[in-house]
């Protein structure tokens, strides 16, 4: 009877257990290659966001280094040249002065009364007026740039530190002239300033 021979069929089936899957290929097993790929693409990933902060840090140091060179640059400007000249020329014109500051210690007070008996008295400071308004605006420039971390402190103040230190003693009084006339207080306080800040700098940083 069919029912018969369809029930055999079934318990041959039942008695041969559970078919067996069919073996994985190549293609279904996961590839090493893939692995490596995703590691090998997060890798350079990390790499490319480090670059990019290190390019980003690089060009702030370069960009720092490229202003500080620039200033040094312009102290050797036609400008710079014609104020720094007329300020030789007004000294060569007080033999007296230089005489006495060349032979002498001279104190900040004892500077001030020679100057107000001598080149005060006589308005001579008129004639460097120009000029020191220019080395005034170039050194406000400068400390600037330094105290605002855009230029390499270290480069500015190895080439202008000195001379700045000087030119804020030696005109700090004809600074104060020319504030008294103009009514303009922040002549030559950048300068001061500057040469107060390079002159303090921890040797050890």
């Amino acid at each position: 009877m069919p029912s018969i021979r369809m029930g055999a069929v079934l318990n041959k089936k039942t008695e041969a257990g559970p078919q067996e899957s069919e073996p994985q290929t190549e293609a279904d097993k996961p590839s090493r290659f893939d692995s490596m790929a995703k590691v090998v693409t997060l890798v350079i990933a990390v790499f490319g966001v480090a670059q990019y902060v290190y390019d980003r840090v690089d060009a702030r140091a370069s960009g720092k280094k490229s202003r500080s060179i620039s200033y040094i640059e312009q102290y050797a400007n036609a400008d710079m040249l014609e104020a720094r000249h007329a300020l030789a020329e007004f000294w060569a014109g007080q033999g007296d002065l230089v005489g006495i500051f060349r032979n002498t210690s001279v104190s900040e007070r004892a500077y001030e009364a020679l100057l107000d008996a001598s080149v005060f008295r006589a308005g001579r400071d008129a004639d460097i007026q120009r000029a020191l308004l220019q080395v005034d605006s170039f050194y406000t420039q400068v400390g600037f740039c330094r105290s605002s971390g855009l230029c390499e402190a270290g480069l500015l103040d190895d080439y202008f530190c000195e001379t700045a230190r000087k030119y804020a003693f030696v005109y700090g009084p004809f600074f104060d002239r020319i504030s008294d006339k103009t009514g303009d207080s922040g002549v030559g306080r950048e300068l001061s300033a500057y040469a107060v800040e390079c002159a303090t700098v921890d040797p050890a940083s």
